[in-house]
């Protein structure tokens, strides 16, 4: 999902649009007000329904709604075979029917069913109303992303302590050593739970025993050699290569 700040900018770009609107069509009632109507047919294809946008006060005016009303469906998220402009519009109108349920004065801004279809008014003020509800989504999912980090992190740290410390590292070795493994990846991934990796490259800069592995297998490789041959512990069953 978009940014907070993304649809904070493009909340300001229809509120300018809305204000120019108002100045050359300050009635309300005047069919020049930019407007949707759309459909959703039974049986149909149309997951995002078929909609259509009048022409406004001028087709330079209509033309500049649908440049920013597409970027903005374009970040909403994929849709199979479906414009980025209908899939704003479609967005739009299920957040107006779910915003104006609860309201006593239903049918501010659009009037209709979803699924069913039905009119969205002031096209422009209702995106601009939209742009905001999904900037609040946006904040949202990233305070959740922190915390989740947050509690990852705590987790990692308290596996960390309960490891024994690097200087155990042959000893574990030599315990793994034991249960002949048959490639340096499980030799790998047997120490990853059971001590904390060295201040060497690559296991230091990685973090773990077998991110490290993944990140740069040949230094990795390397580093596991030196050590089991200096150990003296028994060569894997096909040598110590995989």
């Amino acid at each position: 999902m978009a940014s907070a700040s993304f649809w904070r900018n493009l909340k300001v770009k229809f509120e300018e649009l809305s204000r120019l609107e108002f100045s050359m069509v300050p009635n309300p009632a005047d069919n020049r007000r930019l407007r949707a109507q759309g459909e959703y047919p039974i049986g149909g294809r149309h997951e995002v329904g078929c909609w259509t946008v009048n022409d406004g006060f001028s087709l330079d005016f209509k033309a500049a709604f649908e440049e920013i009303a597409t970027l903005a469906g374009s970040m909403i998220g994929p849709r199979a075979a479906a414009k980025p402009l209908d899939v704003w519009v479609h967005s739009l109108f299920e957040f107006l029917c779910d915003t104006e349920e609860n309201r006593e004065d239903r049918g501010h801004l659009a009037v209709g069913e979803k699924q069913r279809g039905g009119i969205i008014r002031d096209l422009c003020v209702a995106s601009a109303t939209f742009c905001s509800n999904l900037a609040k989504e946006a904040v949202e999912l990233r305070s959740a992303g922190s915390r989740a980090r947050g509690r990852s992190d705590a987790l990692t740290k308290q596996v960390a302590r309960r490891m024994p410390p690097n200087g155990d590292i042959d000893v574990i070795l030599r315990e793994i050593a034991k249960s002949q493994p048959k490639s340096q990846a499980e030799v790998f991934r047997a120490l990853d739970k059971r001590v904390r990796p060295p201040r060497a490259k690559p296991f230091a800069a990685a973090g773990g025993w077998v991110t490290g592995f993944r990140r740069d297998e040949k230094a990795a490789r390397s580093w596991l050699s030196k050590n089991w041959s200096r150990l003296m512990l028994p060569r894997f069953t096909n040598g110590p290569k995989r």
